[in-house]
Parts: C-alpha cells; sequence; structure tokens
C-alpha cells in the first residue's frame, strides 16, 4: 500500500515540552497559528466510523442507545423503526471522511527515529494531563 505524509496536530501544550527533544527532531516540528505539527507516514485505509460504507445512521452519530429505541421497556421490538434503521433510512453522510470511504491513518511502523521520539513525547503529555485531570477529580471527591 501506498505510504504518504499526513500533517498530525501535537497537544496543545506540545510548545512548552519542545526543548525536550533532540535538537534534530526539533527541525521536524512546525508552528503553525500557536499549533504545533508534524509530518508522519500514513496509509489509507477503510474509514473507522463507518467501516468503508460512506454512510452512518444519524442516530448511531448523536449516540443514541440503538436497543433503548428498537425495543420498548417490555423489550418488544419496534418494527418500523427497526426496519427503517437497518434498511439505510436514517443513514447520512459519514461526517469523518465525508462520505469518501476511506481515511488517512498515521503508519506508526514507519515512524524514523526522531518521529517516534516527537510521538513518544506526545503522547507522555497527554498521560500527564490524564493524571493531572484524574488528582483533581480524586481530590474534588475528598472535599479539597
Amino acid at each position: 500500500m501506498r505510504t504518504s505524509l499526513l500533517e498530525i496536530k501535537l497537544h496543545e501544550h506540545f510548545d512548552v515540552y519542545f526543548e525536550d527533544l533532540s535538537e534534530k527532531a526539533r527541525k521536524l516540528v512546525r508552528f503553525k497559528n500557536n499549533q504545533s505539527l508534524v509530518l508522519l507516514p500514513a496509509t489509507v485505509d477503510w474509514c473507522s466510523s463507518c467501516d468503508g460504507a460512506g454512510t452512518r445512521s444519524v442516530y448511531d452519530i448523536e449516540g443514541y442507545d440503538m436497543n433503548a429505541m428498537i425495543y420498548d421497556e417490555d423489550g418488544i421490538i419496534d418494527h418500523d423503526f427497526a426496519d427503517d434503521y437497518f434498511s439505510g433510512r436514517t443513514d447520512t453522510v459519514c461526517p469523518s471522511c465525508q462520505g469518501a470511504k476511506i481515511e488517512n491513518v498515521v503508519a506508526f511502523d514507519k515512524l524514523n527515529d526522531l518521529q517516534h521520539e516527537i510521538m513518544l513525547l506526545n503522547h507522555k503529555i497527554f498521560q500527564e494531563g490524564y493524571l493531572d485531570r484524574e488528582e483533581a477529580i480524586a481530590e474534588r471527591r475528598m472535599g479539597a
């Protein structure tokens, strides 16, 4: 499969940690409109949102509980709604791929050492943010 380059947005606070990168890795990071960006190898794959169909049900996109919509509280199926849903009458263009059925995905197995260094730092920043949020939640639970 053909490999191309995909521009990836890094964590919003990546610039704070920028000096943690090696000098060569820093040259790969671009800054545009207060956003840190890096070009990474990518391959084309089926859209992960619609599985390559190009469409999705409006109810799936909006996060409805389909079991609750198809079955009533007594477990009786609403045949009209089920027919509409499973026949595709509730479908709309996939918001992820805009109907193209495919998407570019980062080819992590094709990263060079510098790109790998950048992505590890980016992951570390996300992880630290997650841990900070979890700590704040725990403190609120304890009344702090």
